[in-house]
């Protein structure tokens, strides 16, 4: 069990180099931002969405279970910890969320470009959310159309993020359960 805990703190502590290489550099996000890989990425993010994050999280739990070789009822054990790992991490993001409220980079843009306030904006239900980011940006050009879609779908707040959230907990759980059986290739893509 320390072997695992050892492992996953490393593997946490090699994901954390991005956010604190990009807050050092003092890079800034700007929605004006263009090009394919961009859409690349966020086809990557849609993963994590529902229902596709369900779907990720099977084929990833059935990968897991088949590297791990299990007999059926250990299986069955392993299985449950992978789904109340992710579950129980994404249900604490909820909460903290809501606590920081911590409003998305886009809403802070809107409120500098377009005036548009952000406390009004949170204090709209979600539909209305969709509804003004869509008017505010009918007459954008500068931001693509399947950037625009997905901000008016995810209008909630932004810290902690759950695609992170979601991406990191399968990758630690690859450090903590197939490293030890030198699964390396499939460690070194979740953790990417």
């Amino acid at each position: 069990m320390y072997d695992i805990a050892k492992r996953t703190a490393l593997g946490a502590g090699i994901l954390l180099i991005l956010p604190v290489a990009v807050g050092l550099s003092g890079w800034q996000w700007q929605p004006e931002t263009q090009g394919l890989w961009l859409c690349g990425l966020f086809w990557v993010t849609e993963t994590v969405m529902r229902p596709w994050g369900i779907v990720t999280s099977a084929l990833l739990a059935l990968w897991f279970l088949w590297c791990l070789r299990f007999r059926f009822k250990p299986a069955l054990g392993v299985l449950a910890i992978m789904a109340l790992t992710v579950l129980v991490g994404q249900g604490m993001k909820s909460l903290i969320k809501e606590r920081l409220q911590e409003p998305r980079p886009f809403v802070v843009w809107l409120e500098k470009a377009y005036q548009v306030d952000e406390r009004y904006f949170y204090s709209l239900p979600r539909h209305k959310r969709a509804r003004l980011v869509a008017e505010q940006l009918s007459a954008q050009t500068q931001i693509p159309e399947w950037l625009r879609a997905h901000w008016q779908f995810e209008t909630g707040f932004a810290f902690p993020s759950g695609h992170t959230l979601f991406a990191a907990t399968w990758a630690l759980l690859a450090v903590g359960l197939l490293w030890a059986r030198r699964h390396y290739k499939t460690v070194v893509v979740l953790m990417v």
